[in-house]
Protein backbone atom coordinates (compact mmCIF):
# COMPACT_ATOMS: atom_id res chain seq x y z
CA UNK A 1 0.00 0.00 0.00
CA UNK A 2 1.32 3.42 -0.80
CA UNK A 3 1.93 6.13 1.47
CA UNK A 4 -1.85 8.69 1.81
CA UNK A 5 -1.04 12.40 1.30
CA UNK A 6 -2.50 14.58 4.14
CA UNK A 7 -5.08 16.87 3.07
CA UNK A 8 -4.30 20.62 3.81
CA UNK A 9 -6.36 23.41 4.75
CA UNK A 10 -5.46 24.61 2.06
CA UNK A 11 -7.20 22.25 -0.29
CA UNK A 12 -11.04 21.76 -1.78
CA UNK A 13 -12.82 18.73 -0.77
CA UNK A 14 -16.11 18.09 -1.64
CA UNK A 15 -17.69 14.18 -1.43
CA UNK A 16 -21.04 13.50 -2.61
CA UNK A 17 -22.69 10.15 -1.39
CA UNK A 18 -25.12 9.04 -4.02
CA UNK A 19 -27.39 5.82 -2.27
CA UNK A 20 -30.01 3.68 -3.19
CA UNK A 21 -32.35 1.45 -1.38
CA UNK A 22 -33.12 -1.80 -2.46
CA UNK A 23 -36.15 -2.60 -1.89
CA UNK A 24 -36.76 -6.07 -2.64
CA UNK A 25 -34.01 -7.34 -0.41
CA UNK A 26 -33.51 -4.35 1.71
CA UNK A 27 -30.29 -3.42 1.24
CA UNK A 28 -29.19 0.13 0.91
CA UNK A 29 -26.15 1.00 -1.44
CA UNK A 30 -23.76 4.12 -1.77
CA UNK A 31 -20.99 5.36 -4.50
CA UNK A 32 -19.11 8.45 -3.98
CA UNK A 33 -17.84 11.17 -6.50
CA UNK A 34 -14.53 12.70 -4.84
CA UNK A 35 -13.60 16.47 -5.60
CA UNK A 36 -10.17 17.41 -4.17
CA UNK A 37 -9.63 20.64 -5.87
CA UNK A 38 -9.31 20.18 -9.69
CA UNK A 39 -9.18 16.76 -9.52
CA UNK A 40 -12.12 14.35 -9.64
CA UNK A 41 -12.38 10.41 -8.45
CA UNK A 42 -15.48 7.94 -8.80
CA UNK A 43 -15.66 5.20 -5.75
CA UNK A 44 -17.53 2.25 -7.32
CA UNK A 45 -20.90 1.18 -5.68
CA UNK A 46 -20.59 -0.57 -2.27
CA UNK A 47 -22.71 -2.05 0.12
CA UNK A 48 -23.26 -0.44 3.52
CA UNK A 49 -25.91 2.40 4.95
CA UNK A 50 -23.22 4.41 6.66
CA UNK A 51 -22.66 6.76 3.74
CA UNK A 52 -20.82 9.77 5.00
CA UNK A 53 -19.98 8.55 8.28
CA UNK A 54 -16.27 8.77 9.05
CA UNK A 55 -15.40 5.34 7.91
CA UNK A 56 -16.83 5.43 4.62
CA UNK A 57 -15.26 9.19 4.40
CA UNK A 58 -11.27 7.86 4.92
CA UNK A 59 -11.90 4.87 2.83
CA UNK A 60 -13.18 7.40 -0.06
CA UNK A 61 -10.05 9.45 0.48
CA UNK A 62 -7.54 6.64 0.41
CA UNK A 63 -8.96 5.06 -2.26
CA UNK A 64 -8.10 8.16 -3.75
CA UNK A 65 -4.60 8.07 -2.26
CA UNK A 66 -5.23 10.60 0.39
CA UNK A 67 -6.78 10.99 4.08
CA UNK A 68 -7.57 13.92 6.82
CA UNK A 69 -5.04 14.95 8.51
CA UNK A 70 -4.52 14.25 12.45
CA UNK A 71 -5.72 16.59 15.00
CA UNK A 72 -5.08 15.51 18.67
CA UNK A 73 -6.98 18.08 20.21
CA UNK A 74 -10.52 17.54 18.36
CA UNK A 75 -9.99 14.16 16.35
CA UNK A 76 -13.50 15.58 14.14
CA UNK A 77 -12.04 19.07 13.31
CA UNK A 78 -10.52 17.52 9.80
CA UNK A 79 -14.32 16.13 9.10
CA UNK A 80 -15.76 19.76 9.57
CA UNK A 81 -14.00 21.14 6.24
CA UNK A 82 -15.32 19.00 4.32
CA UNK A 83 -18.29 19.48 2.09
CA UNK A 84 -20.17 16.70 1.97
CA UNK A 85 -23.64 16.22 0.52
CA UNK A 86 -25.88 12.89 0.08
CA UNK A 87 -28.05 12.46 -3.21
CA UNK A 88 -30.63 9.13 -3.74
CA UNK A 89 -29.85 7.13 -6.88
CA UNK A 90 -31.62 5.23 -9.08
CA UNK A 91 -29.57 1.32 -9.10
CA UNK A 92 -28.53 1.88 -13.41
CA UNK A 93 -27.59 5.64 -11.89
CA UNK A 94 -24.71 4.06 -9.68
CA UNK A 95 -21.26 4.20 -10.53
CA UNK A 96 -20.06 0.53 -11.72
Amino acid sequence: MSKLKALSNKNTVTLVFGEWFDKTYGNTYYDVLVLIDDLEFTIASQYGYNAGDRQSIDNALAECGYRVRVNNENRWRPYDQLNIRHSQKLKRELYK
